[in-house]
């Protein structure tokens, strides 16, 4: 039973892991927008919100990819592809 449990979380992190890396891709495109106009009713985030998501998932991501890392054997070349991975998403 304790072996089947990495591999479930395991699976969880390699089904979050790629979902977690599109939104940093659609906010990483919506920092680069120009800024909304301050008149009428404010429905979009604000640059500095959006910054602050923006590091939020990042932080979010390299710490699934370093979970990921923890559960895969050392063996694997798939293990040092994750925590390198997890830490150019924490550079960039």
């Amino acid at each position: 039973m304790t072996a089947s449990i990495p591999i479930r979380r395991k699976g969880s992190l390699n089904g979050a892991i790629p979902g977690s890396a599109s939104w940093r891709q659609r906010i990483s495109v919506q920092t680069r927008k120009k800024s909304p106009s301050r008149e009428g009713p404010r429905r979009e985030l604000r640059p500095f919100e959006v910054r602050a998501l923006l590091l939020k998932v990042r932080f979010r991501l390299a710490a699934a990819l370093v979970n990921l890392a923890t559960v895969t054997p050392v063996a694997e070349p798939d293990r040092s592809a994750g925590l390198h991975e997890a830490r150019n998403s924490c550079v960039r």
